[in-house]
């Protein structure tokens, strides 16, 4: 299946059910094989989402940035035969229309780690997300660790990586400074 087919079939899904393109094939984001406890979503995963699309978000608006930050919910074309739905990202440039499902030039994307997805996102989705030529930035927040893999492609194509686990990184382009202390902070009430 076609990244064009998979998504005009995602639209005639049932609400609620969430799916990926995998090399042509439609994967389940759920799947009955695994306990459905390791697939759940965690306090801290929604925690961790919900932070870094907010840092997004305000730096964006902060710093006046012809970007848009999404939360997770939209499709990220990988290529031709592949569409992942990262937890966050943002895009920069021309407005999308307000009736877009899937964005074809992220410039940043964010997975945040489970149980039963890290191996995936460190090693698939590592490699994967860089077939869309727009990527400069993919961040790994490590649930567990408290900490942040960062791979980022240069302007020559070159794609290397760098673990965090305090501080402040700045994604240039376009700007955009991860506070890791905030991101990483107790949030027990």
């Amino acid at each position: 299946m076609t990244s064009a087919e998979f998504m005009e079939w995602y639209a005639r899904q049932p609400d609620g059910e969430r799916y990926e393109l995998i090399d042509g094939m439609i994967v389940p984001r759920f799947s009955k094989d695994i306990p459905w406890e390791m697939q759940a979503e965690r306090v801290v995963h929604g925690d961790l989402k919900g932070e870094i699309f907010g840092q997004f978000r305000e730096e964006v608006r902060a710093k006046s940035l012809p970007c848009d930050a999404f939360g997770d919910g939209m499709s990220v074309e990988i290529d031709a035969e592949g569409n992942f739905e990262p937890d966050a990202m943002v895009r920069c440039g021309d407005p999308l229309d307000p009736n877009d499902v899937v964005v074809k030039d992220p410039m940043i994307v964010v997975e945040v780690t489970s149980p039963s997805t890290s191996s995936f996102d460190l090693s698939v989705k590592t490699r994967r997300y860089f077939n869309n030529a727009h990527l400069r930035h993919y961040l790994v927040i490590l649930a567990n660790e408290r900490s942040i893999s960062w791979y980022r492609r240069d302007e020559a194509g070159t794609v290397t990586v760098t673990h965090h686990d305090s501080g402040t990184i700045t994604l240039n382009p376009p700007g955009i400074a991860v506070d890791l202390g905030a991101l990483f902070a107790e949030r027990r009430r």
